[in-house]
């Protein structure tokens, strides 16, 4: 009898789970392989929006490696590679990582994360936070002060005395 060789299993893609999330300056995508097998991170790119002029993204890392350090500020992070492709152990999670600066202090707008593994396999989410609306602010308008209202005084209503002078006596007539 000859010898047959086991093939090894291929990763399954619909079992290599991701979704993404903030986490303080950062985009953080938890991906989970429920396959049987390790799978191998190939490629990566982000799309995101910049609400800060001078934000930029500083490093992208797999589980913890460090695998570019670009300081890009395109909006645009594509086809980024790890030199040595890293490994998720069959049944693992693992945390990958983007890395933004000069932001102002929150990241708002779209973040989408795209996770090749294996070089076939690609999950993806997009996490995004509503950027700030412009509050109105009351403009002042001007103050009525108010002011002393004359309040009318009694003045007598004029009457139809007849005008002066001496009363008139009745006459008598003559017969």
């Amino acid at each position: 009898p000859s010898n047959t060789p086991t093939p090894s299993p291929t990763p399954d893609c619909n079992d290599i789970s991701a979704s993404a999330s903030f986490s303080g300056d950062d985009i953080v995508m938890n991906v989970t392989n429920n396959n049987p097998v390790p799978i191998f991170l190939t490629n990566s790119s982000l799309q995101w929006y910049k609400y800060w002029p001078l934000m930029y993204v500083d490093y992208f890392s797999f589980r913890g490696n460090t695998y570019w350090n670009g300081n890009d500020s395109s909006g645009n992070t594509g086809n980024r590679a790890p030199g040595t492709p890293i490994m998720l152990g069959s049944g693992n999670n693992g945390s990958w990582e983007a890395d933004f600066d000069d932001h102002g202090g929150t990241l708002y707008g779209s973040f989408t994360v795209n996770l090749t593994f294996d070089g076939r396999c690609t999950v993806s989410d997009t996490v995004s936070r509503a950027t700030p609306m412009p509050t109105d602010t009351p403009t002042p308008t001007d103050i009525v002060t108010p002011t002393d209202t004359p309040i009318p005084s009694n003045t007598p209503e004029p009457s139809n005395t007849p005008g002066s002078g001496p009363t008139p006596l009745p006459t008598q007539e003559s017969d």
